[in-house]
Formats: C-alpha cells, sequence, structure tokens
C-alpha cells in the first residue's frame, strides 16, 4: 500500500512538472478565412472582386497574464494572397496583394480586377486563394525566446456567374465647338443576355462639359430588350479653354427580368471639343525649285466669329530633301474677316525632285486666359519645280584675230527670285585661247537685273573657228552663305590676221614715180 502511494505521487509529480513546462509558454496560430464580398459577376463584364481574409485565431496555451502575447502569435504577418481563377471563366489580372500583418479578429478587403469571359455560362464557381504568412508559433514565458513560423494556405471561395443587363458604348457621332453648344449623338447598347425593364440613363459631365444648362440629365428608356442599341441626342457645351478630348460618365439604372434594380458599370463617353477659331489659308503661291531655296506664301483669314490673338503658322516638315528655313510665321492678332499676309521660306535639297507637293499648314493662336491653342490645319499644295540656273550668261560678236589679243563683254543676268551679293567671276580658257584679265566682279545682282563684266583674251597659234570659254561665279545667297555656281560655256571666234598691203603699194607707186622723173632728166639732157 505504501508503495502504490509513492507511485501515485511520482505519477502526479510528472503531471504538475508538464503542467508547468506548458504554463510557461504561450502557443498559437493565426487562422484565416476567405470569402468574396460581392459574389455575382456578369457575362462579358471588367470589374473588381473584393476578397475579404478574416483572421479568425486561435490559442493554444496561454496563461491569463499573458494576453499580449496572445495575440502576437495569432496574428499573420507578411502576408501575401493570390487569387486564382481555377475552374472559373474568367481572367484575374491582378498581380499577388500585400498586407502588412492581420491580428486575430480583423479582416482585410483585397481588390482583384477581372475579366469574366463574353461566353460565360451562368452557374456558380470555385476560386482559389493562396496565402503566404509568417507567425509567431510559440513564446517562453521564462526565456523569452519564440519560434516563428512559415506557412501556406489554399483557401477556397465561390463566385456566381449571373445574366444580367450589360451596356456599352458603341458609337459618338458629333464635335462640341469651344466656347459653344453642340448636339451630340450617343449610342449605347444593351450588350448582356437579358432585358432590363424601367431603364432610364444618367449622364454626368466633367468641369469642361455641360449638358445643355446643366452637369447632368438623366433619361427615361424603359423596356430595353437585349442586343438593342438606342440612341440618345445630348446638347453639350464646352468652355472658352476646353480642347482636345472631354468626356461624359454614363450610367444605366435598370430592373432586372426578377424586378431587382440594378445599375451599369460607369461608362466613359469621349467628346471631341473643336477650336472656335476657325482659320482660311489662301491664295498660296511658291517659288521653289529642285537645288535652291525658296518660299511659300499666302493669306491666313480669320473665319471665325472672335477675335483671335497672337496666330502664329507653322509648316512642320518631314523631309530628307524639303527642309523649312523657316519653320513658323508670325501673323499677329486678326478680327474676323481679317486677311494677313505670311510667307515661309523653304530650302529644296539637289537630291529633291520636281513636281506638285502637300505641305500642312497649322495655326495657332492664344485665347483670353492666355493658353496656346491649335486650329484647324490646312493643307495646301505647291509646285517644286526643276533646277534652273543661276545666271544667265551672254556674248554677243565675241571675235579675236589669231596672234591678237583682245577684250570679251559678257551680259549676266540673274535668273533666280534672290538678290545675290558680292559676285566674284572667273574666267577659264583652254590653249591656243589665253586669258590676260579673269577676273571681274559685281557687288549686288537684284532678281532679274544684268551685268556686263569684261575680260581679256589673246589667240596665238589658233585656226579660224570658234573656241570655248568658261566662266563660273562664287557668290553670296540671301542667307549670308557662299556658294559657288554651274560652270557657264561661251563661245569666242578666232578670224585671220588683215592683210598689211598699203605700204608695199606706197612703196611701188614711189618707185614708179622716181623711176619717171629719173626718165624725165636723161630725155631733157639730150
Amino acid at each position: 500500500m505504501r508503495r502504490l502511494t509513492q507511485v501515485s505521487l511520482a505519477v502526479l509529480s510528472v503531471v504538475f512538472l508538464v503542467g508547468v513546462a506548458s504554463a510557461a509558454s504561450v502557443i498559437g496560430s493565426p487562422s484565416l478565412v476567405a470569402t468574396i464580398d460581392d459574389r455575382s459577376v456578369a457575362p462579358g463584364a471588367d470589374t473588381a472582386i473584393n476578397v475579404s481574409l478574416t483572421n479568425q485565431g486561435e490559442v493554444d496555451t496561454a496563461p491569463t497574464s499573458a494576453s499580449s502575447l496572445a495575440q502576437r502569435v495569432t496574428t499573420a504577418r507578411a502576408v501575401r494572397v493570390q487569387l486564382n481563377s481555377a475552374d472559373a471563366p474568367l481572367t484575374v489580372h491582378t498581380d499577388r496583394r500585400t498586407l502588412g500583418s492581420l491580428p486575430e479578429g480583423q479582416s482585410a478587403p483585397l481588390p482583384f480586377f477581372v475579366s469574366v469571359d463574353d461566353d460565360a455560362e451562368p452557374g456558380t464557381y470555385e476560386m482559389n486563394v493562396r496565402v503566404w504568412y509568417r507567425y509567431t508559433e510559440e513564446i517562453s514565458l521564462d526565456t523569452g525566446n519564440y519560434h516563428e513560423t512559415d506557412r501556406f494556405r489554399s483557401l477556397d471561395v465561390k463566385i456566381r456567374v449571373e445574366e444580367e443587363p450589360r451596356f456599352r458604348i458603341e458609337n459618338v457621332t458629333g464635335t462640341v465647338p469651344e466656347g459653344s453648344t453642340d448636339d451630340v449623338t450617343v449610342a449605347i447598347t444593351n450588350t448582356g443576355g437579358t432585358a432590363a425593364s424601367d431603364a432610364s440613363l444618367s449622364l454626368q459631365s466633367s468641369g469642361d462639359l455641360t449638358l445643355g444648362r446643366s452637369a447632368q440629365t438623366t433619361r427615361h428608356v424603359g423596356a430595353w430588350p437585349a442586343g438593342e442599341t438606342r440612341e440618345f441626342n445630348v446638347t453639350m457645351g464646352a468652355s472658352p479653354d476646353t480642347s482636345g478630348t472631354a468626356s461624359v460618365t454614363a450610367r444605366v439604372s435598370y430592373e432586372d427580368i426578377d424586378g431587382i434594380p440594378g445599375q451599369s458599370d460607369r461608362l466613359s463617353i469621349p467628346v471631341d471639343v473643336t477650336p472656335d477659331r476657325r482659320f482660311s489659308i489662301e491664295n498660296v503661291t511658291s517659288s521653289l525649285e529642285v537645288g535652291a531655296e525658296g518660299t511659300i506664301s499666302g493669306e491666313v483669314r480669320n473665319t471665325g466669329d472672335r477675335r483671335v490673338q497672337n496666330v502664329q503658322l507653322a509648316l512642320p516638315i518631314e523631309s530628307a530633301t524639303v527642309t523649312p528655313v523657316d519653320a513658323t510665321a508670325a501673323v499677329g492678332d486678326l478680327a474676323p474677316g481679317e486677311r494677313a499676309d505670311f510667307e515661309f521660306r523653304v530650302s529644296v535639297s539637289e537630291d529633291g525632285s520636281a513636281g506638285p507637293r502637300q505641305f500642312t499648314i497649322q495655326p495657332s493662336y492664344r485665347t483670353v486666359a492666355g493658353n496656346q491653342r491649335a486650329g484647324q490645319s490646312a493643307v495646301v499644295r505647291v509646285p517644286i519645280e526643276d533646277s534652273v540656273d543661276r545666271f544667265a550668261v551672254e556674248t554677243s560678236d565675241a571675235t579675236v584675230e589669231e596672234g591678237d589679243s583682245t577684250r570679251v563683254t559678257l551680259s549676266v543676268t540673274n535668273t533666280g527670285s534672290d538678290p545675290v551679293r558680292r559676285v566674284s567671276a572667273q574666267l577659264f580658257a583652254d590653249s591656243p585661247i589665253s586669258t590676260t584679265d579673269k577676273r571681274a566682279y559685281v557687288d549686288t545682282l537684284a532678281p532679274g537685273d544684268t551685268e556686263e563684266l569684261t575680260f581679256g583674251i589673246a589667240a596665238e597659234g589658233a585656226l579660224p573657228k570658234a573656241y570655248p570659254l568658261s566662266v563660273d561665279f562664287e557668290y553670296e545667297n540671301s542667307d549670308g552663305d557662299t556658294e559657288l555656281s554651274d560652270t557657264y560655256s561661251v563661245a569666242v571666234q578666232v578670224t585671220e590676221p588683215a592683210e598689211n598691203g598699203a605700204p608695199i603699194f606706197a612703196l611701188i607707186a614711189v618707185v614708179g614715180l622716181l623711176g619717171a622723173v629719173l626718165a624725165g632728166l636723161y630725155l631733157w639732157r639730150r
């Protein structure tokens, strides 16, 4: 009996010690549950679904005095969540979501963007929520030591695909003038699989547009069968400083086939705002030619009903052979109907080709508020002429006697459209013709003007025929750049030298006369 008592006491001692050891630690873990807040989606919908992650933490062992440590072992930290479609007919576009910590008793909504298949069959489908997290599994009350654990959980959630009305913007017709109003027609289609009843369309404008005289308007539709397109004519206005594309938000409210109220996603209606300041480009002419610099000029007219300020014209050109020397032309202010001249200087390289060419002229102006705005661009068609000589060189009756020298005069005309300055001419000749004065200079030669230049040449050992002379010109163009012209050729005629017969005849006459005198004296003396 005494031995049995001793054994019992020993067993009780072990149990007590184990209890003491357990009570000296706090042991627990998070317990996570996933749900989808709104479990229904519609075929073809692009929407966000909210996955709610709730921590229902579990505490296995904890003394009453260690309640704060119990919160520590039940808290999930560094939580990462991923939603997989599993067998649901949709695509999940959102990657993993990350949480800092999720204490016991708390929930966290996590939005995931999904696209439901257009041909998704109605029904309930399972999706999979994958969760990675870390937590403190056990904390020793005696030493303060603790044990960390990483864990992965796979949680199933359900989602329901339901047929319901869906709406899509099909087309937007019409534009709104800046600072004015106009009608815009919007076509909307019920792309859902069921009809909508008691439907109404609500429109909400942005700050740049108005709907009539207010920022919102509602149109009652009534029954809206599946697949049917309805058109809505809406009067919209744009503020004076609006340009480009603005937007109006639309939503359709309805009742489904079960009489349950519903509302579509927000639909964005793009509305083009056109500049009220309109311009006309008129009387366009050009002097463009291959290998030279020319102009595109004309008139710009304000065809709008308001005065415009600081009008500028731009000539955007993207070409390897055609380059704008002046890419912009300042016009200034224009009253309604007022015109102003403009001119662009354009260079065409020698690699360019002759023929008609289209250019775009882009007007711009400043609004009353000082904002830069673009007007409607205009396309003009002008010719590019084939390359022509910068100069015309002529000579008349240029002759030189063989063995003699003379002066040759060349008539040089500026055939271009711009004046040239500091024209230095040089004459070249090949044997048997040589130059005795080969340079000439003209300070300025205006378009169409002619200047006579004189050079000296000589002929030695030449046959009586025509020989070529060559001349070129180094000059400064209207931009101050120095250019060298092509080489121009003219002809010079070599003639035989005139016979020197007059002294010989005179000598014969003198000899004859002297002979007659001597003969007379002889006869007289006899």
